[in-house]
């Protein structure tokens, strides 16, 4: 058995790098280009964290970053940027008004709702396979369709991260600390029972 100053050792050394690493995925994002590289590299990490707790995460991240770094770019600008403009298109018809606009609204909403889970979907397959971005962002399309329950969870783990920061500003510092890697963790552990089924 492991003595118990070597258990608290490796706990604190596992703890640090996590914040270390939530620190480096932060810097990568800041070009704003790089976000879906970065976001595939970490969901690759954390993937390996949960079958081998064991990874040396820093190296992990840094490895998938180059590897994945077109096909992470190029599937999550294809699926965020509709995304963002069904986002718009919510404000727009709601501004509108009546009852057209506000089913409008609605229906622009579901639709954000089902691009953002696609996007989500689409990091994870990124960091998970290794299909061509193509057959990436094909698969990501119709897993919502095809888990519904699954694909919201993955959606509400970043939006409670961001509503939990702007109701309680103070959390922000705990979300760039920490918070991104254990989201991240919770997506890879959400999404792996369904694509232990995919070929």
């Amino acid at each position: 058995m492991e003595p118990v100053d070597n258990r608290t050792v490796r706990g604190l050394s596992s703890f640090f790098t996590l914040v270390a690493l939530n620190l480096i995925y932060v810097v990568t994002c800041i070009p704003v280009l790089t976000i879906g590289a970065a976001t595939s590299a970490l969901l690759e990490t954390m993937d390996a964290v949960r079958t081998d707790p064991d990874t040396d995460m820093l190296r992990t991240y840094m490895a998938a970053l180059k590897s994945d770094k077109i096909r992470g770019t190029v599937v999550f600008w294809t699926l965020c940027l509709p995304a963002l403009l069904a986002l718009f298109a919510i404000s727009f018809w709601w501004s509108v008004g009546g009852a057209a606009g506000t089913i409008a609204a609605l229906a622009a909403g579901l639709f954000t709702l089902y691009l953002a889970a696609s996007t989500a979907h689409g990091m994870l397959l990124v960091a998970t396979r290794t299909a061509p971005a193509r057959t990436t962002i094909h698969n990501s399309l119709l897993l919502p369709a095809a888990a519904p329950g699954r694909s919201l969870l993955l959606v509400l783990v970043p939006v409670t991260e961001i509503a939990v920061a702007i109701a309680v500003p103070v959390s922000l510092i705990l979300i760039l600390t920490v918070g991104v890697t254990i989201g991240a963790l919770i997506q890879t552990a959400v999404a792996a029972p369904l694509y232990a089924s995919l070929s």
